[in-house]
This record gives structure tokens, C-alpha cells and sequence, in this order.
């Protein structure tokens, strides 16, 4: 719009709200609004073509009358866009949100009225930037239990697997397993009348029937076993073979007793208690035929072998690099919570309002966030559901947005952004860890857009830095 809207033509009436609300009153002056008027007549009157007119030609006057209602929308529509957005301009304010428009009040002669409400983006005071005082760091907890774990553990991702046709298996073992459903009826195995090669001998009803029996043996199998342990490959006569580690939850605990009491060759039959389909509800219990085809045995590197493996000269070097990976991941997690405590003290001394569209966006993403955490399924997703996560997370939400304006607001005021410098430098890095060059380093990173993300921590961590500094704490 030109000079149509004169902000001193315009009486406006500005009301701070909560959360960086802001409402406004407008009054357009009357001459203002005739004015508009007459101009969009003279618009439509250049568009129309009408009958008994050539175009462009229909006189104003007989716009402006036989058409009010359209000139009224469009003056209407015009002015209040263009007045909202002079004395939004004329108050210097900046919205973050849509201006929504209310209560137009739009006489056939006279001013002009509405109200309008939006969101500003708020003004971060940053009125104390240290002389905070964190606790005490905890102390460096013992060591030396903590080390002996880490070398088993160790040892253990280290062992080798043996197989031996003999012995029973022991926990810590990985025995190898054939399933199959025994007919409590008749004792028959019914993975063998399944698996009969005489297919052409089966009725219908027969087959069906052992169809359903297969389900059963493919069910008793699943329900005993992790997925990730299926070897549909291996079959033998119907039945399903699967690996498992002895004394681990991966079998049924009574196919783990069952195991237990054979040796390698041997079968037999034994009552298997199967959970209910759903939680809490009754178990039922099946005979099952075990038969334990395979047993292996774990063989541990003795700790000069594995010491030698790490390029350690001795178990005692292998000790010391453990001690000092461990006392350098509990030095790591210190600083890691006293910047987060140094944080939160910055935030919570540089209190502000902030708009509740930036907290309810942060709070849209926290529960996304939950919901992806606990794999809920999307049937169960309701709205009381994401009401309750919405309340939970609303004062952290709050928290965050503050926290991101702040320090935003911060590293702009001290130049603490990270430079093309800093940037180069963390992309060179990359670039040698993967042996690619650093544009082709860049270019990915521009794509995913994971350079911003760099950008992004690269600052943080100057912004911490400085935060450090101010509070004496380097």
C-alpha cells in the first residue's frame, strides 16, 4: 500500500498480554477510509467489463454504488491489513506470530475499527552473566572394582566358542536346541506327521490340521526364542533348531531345565510352562520334545593374551589404560553436569517472558520425542495421552525456550559465534577422520544439514566457555 495508510491518521491503543502478547485497538480515521473507498472503486472499475460499457470505462460513481458491498470488502480487507501493519511498524514491534484480526467494526460512513493480537518477539535482558558459585564436583568414586568389571567384560567380548559333542550344558554355555509339540492324545511328535514327504495321501481336513499344528510348533518355537536367534535354515523333520545362551532369558525357563538335563544326542520329553497372551494372564503348559544337538563352550584369552591383543605389554598396562579411560570418562561427565548447572543458574538469574508459541513448539517436539522413546503404537496415541506428556513436559519446555534465547542473545552480544575459521577447522577434522576431502566433507554436511548442527555446538561450547570464565571457573 502507498501513502493510503497514514499512521497519524491512525489512533491505535496497544495492551500488553501475557507470554509476549499484544493487543491492539485501531481506529482509521473517516477520511481515511473514504478515501480507500473511492479507490477501490476506481480498481473495480478498471477490471469490470459490463454490458452497454467498454472495459476499463464503467464509471466510478455507478461502481461505487451498484457494487458497495464488493467495494466495501475490498477497502475493508485492505485497510485493516495495511493499518495493523503501520502501526505495528510505527511501535517497532516485531511479531513472531500471525496477526490474527477481530471485532471489525465497519460503518457505511464514518472511522474504522478492529482489534488485533499477536506475539512479539521478547526483549532478552541479560542483566548478570556470573559470579555464580556451583557445588563442590563429587569426588573420584573407587576404581578398582570398577576396572576389574571392565577387563571381564573384556575377556568375555574376547572369548572364542568351542563346540564339543559331549557334556551337559552349563550357564554360560550356548546350547543348540530342536523344538516340537508333543500330541498329549496320541505321543506322537507332531512336526513329524507335519513334515511326512507323502503329501498326496493328506485330505483336505488332514491338511488343515496340520496346518494348524504347525502354527502351534512355530508358536511353542517363537515364544521360546529371540528373533534374532531364528535359524529357519536349519529343520529337521518338522522341528525348529535355535541357539541360546544357558542361563540367560532367552529361552522359556523350563526348556532352560530341560536342557540342562540332556547331553549332546540326547532328547526328551518335558512340560513347558508357556505365558498367557497377555500380561497377568494364565499360563498354559505344553508337552514339548527337546532334543539338544550341539553344545558350545566359551574359551577366555588368559590376561596375558588379551593384554597383548590391546598392544599392552601387560595385564598391569591394560589395568592402568582402563583406570585412566574410566577416570577420564568420570572427569567428562563433572564438567559436562557444572556446565549444565552453570547454565541453569544463568538462566534462572536473566528471568523474561517468552512467547508461548516458541514454548508450545518446544513442548510439541519433547513429547513427539516421548512417544518415540516408549515405541507407543499410534492407536494408542490419544489426546488425553498427549495431554498428560503436554503437562509433564510444559516447565522444561518453558525452561528451554528461555535457555535458547538467552543464549543466542549472549554469544550475539559477546561475538561468541563460531567463525568460518572454526568451522573450516571442525570440517578439516572430519574430512581426515573419514579420508575424504573437506569440500566433499562440506557438501555432505550442507545436504544433511549437520553443519548447522556443528555450528551450533561449536558456539555452545564458546558460550559455555565464557560463562566459565565469568564465574571464575577457569
Amino acid at each position: 500500500m502507498t501513502a493510503v495508510v497514514d499512521p497519524a491518521k491512525l489512533t491505535a491503543i496497544v495492551t500488553e498480554g501475557e507470554h509476549c502478547m499484544r493487543f491492539l485497538h485501531v481506529t482509521v480515521a473517516a477520511e481515511l477510509v473514504d478515501a480507500e473507498r473511492q479507490a477501490a472503486s476506481r480498481n473495480l472499475a478498471g477490471r469490470m467489463k459490463l454490458k452497454g460499457f467498454r472495459k476499463g470505462k464503467v464509471p466510478t460513481d455507478f461502481v461505487r454504488q451498484r457494487f458497495a458491498s464488493v467495494v466495501r470488502e475490498e477497502a475493508m480487507d485492505k485497510l485493516v491489513r495495511e493499518s495493523a501493519k503501520a502501526v505495528i511498524a510505527a511501535r517497532g514491534m516485531r511479531p513472531v506470530s500471525r496477526v490474527e484480526i477481530d471485532n471489525i467494526d465497519f460503518a457505511p460512513e464514518g472511522a474504522l475499527t478492529f482489534d488485533a493480537s499477536f506475539e512479539v518477539a521478547p526483549e532478552v535482558k541479560i542483566t548478570r552473566v556470573g559470579g555464580f558459585v556451583l557445588a563442590p564436583p563429587p569426588g573420584m568414586p573407587p576404581l578398582n572394582g570398577a576396572v576389574e568389571r571392565h577387563l571381564e567384560g573384556f575377556r568375555q567380548r574376547s572369548a572364542t566358542w568351542r563346540s564339543t559333542d559331549e557334556g551337559t550344558p552349563m550357564v554360560g554355555d550356548r546350547a543348540t536346541v530342536v523344538l516340537a509339540r508333543v500330541d498329549s492324545d496320541s505321543g506322537d511328535d507332531r512336526p513329524d506327521e507335519v513334515h511326512s514327504n507323502d503329501e498326496t495321501r493328506r485330505d483336505d481336513e488332514a491338511q488343515a490340521s496340520d496346518e494348524a499344528r504347525r502354527d502351534d510348533e512355530v508358536q511353542a518355537y517363537d515364544e521360546a526364542r529371540p528373533e534374532d536367534e531364528a535359524r529357519p535354515d536349519d529343520e529337521e523333520g518338522g522341528s525348529r533348531s535355535y541357539d541360546f545362551l544357558v542361563g540367560s532369558d532367552q529361552a522359556l525357563p523350563d526348556i532352560q531345565k530341560a536342557v540342562q538335563a540332556l547331553t549332546v544326542g540326547e532328547e526328551g520329553e518335558f512340560d513347558v510352562e508357556f505365558p498367557g497372551d497377555e500380561e497377568g494372564s494364565p499360563g498354559e503348559t505344553r508337552r514339548i520334545r527337546v532334543h539338544l544337538t550341539g553344545r558350545r563352550v566359551q574359551e577366555l584369552p588368559d590376561l596375558e593374551e588379551l593384554a597383548r591383543n590391546a598392544g599392552k605389554g601387560s595385564p598391569e598396562e591394560l589395568r592402568d589404560a582402563i583406570r585412566d579411560a574410566l577416570e577420564s570418562a568420570h572427569q567428562d561427565e563433572v564438567e559436562q553436569d557444572r556446565d549444565q548447572q552453570l547454565v541453569r543458574m544463568f538462566v534462572e538469574a536473566n528471568d523474561f517472558d517468552v512467547p508461548a508459541s516458541l514454548v508450545d513448539k518446544l513442548a510439541e517436539i519433547m513429547v513427539d520425542d516421548i512417544v518415540a522413546a516408549y515405541s507407543i503404537a499410534p492407536e494408542d496415541v490419544t489426546d488425553d495421552l498427549l495431554g498428560e506428556f503436554r503437562t509433564h513436559v510444559q516447565q522444561a519446555a518453558e525452561f528451554n525456550a528461555r535457555r535458547e534465547l538467552l543464549l543466542r542473545e549472549l554469544a550475539s552480544q559477546h561475538g561468541l559465534e563460531a567463525t568460518e575459521e572454526e568451522l573450516d577447522k571442525e570440517v578439516e577434522a572430519i574430512a581426515q577422520k573419514d579420508n575424504e576431502t573437506p569440500g566433499e566433507v562440506y557438501s555432505r554436511l550442507q545436504r544433511s544439514g549437520e553443519i548447522a548442527d556443528i555450528h551450533e555446538r561449536l558456539t555452545g561450547r564458546k558460550v559455555r566457555d565464557f560463562l566459565r570464565r565469568q564465574s571464575g571457573l577457569q
